[in-house]
C-alpha cells in the first residue's frame, strides 16, 4: 500500500511537461505546397493553311506560353 501511494504521487508529477521552442542557428528545408501549374495547349498548324492563320497562330501560341512562364515565376516567388 505505501509503494502504490509513492507510485501514484510520482506520477501526478510528471504530468506537467512543458514544451519550449529552441532556436536553431542552422537554415532548415521546408517544403512549399504550390498548386500546379499546367502548361498550355499549343495551337496546331498545318501546311496547307494561309500566312495569317500560321502568324496568327504563333502569336496565341506566344502569348500562351508568356502567361504560364508568369505563372511560374509566381509560383517560384511564393516558395521564397
Amino acid at each position: 500500500m505505501k509503494y502504490l501511494f509513492i507510485l501514484l504521487a510520482l506520477t501526478a508529477c510528471g504530468s506537467d511537461i512543458v514544451y519550449k521552442p529552441v532556436p536553431v542557428d542552422k537554415p532548415v528545408a521546408v517544403t512549399c505546397h504550390i498548386p500546379q501549374v499546367t502548361a498550355p495547349s499549343v495551337k496546331q498548324m498545318q501546311i496547307s493553311d494561309s500566312l495569317f492563320a500560321k502568324v496568327q497562330a504563333m502569336i496565341e501560341n506566344r502569348e500562351a506560353q508568356l502567361a504560364y512562364e508568369a505563372k511560374l515565376a509566381a509560383a517560384e516567388k511564393a516558395c521564397r
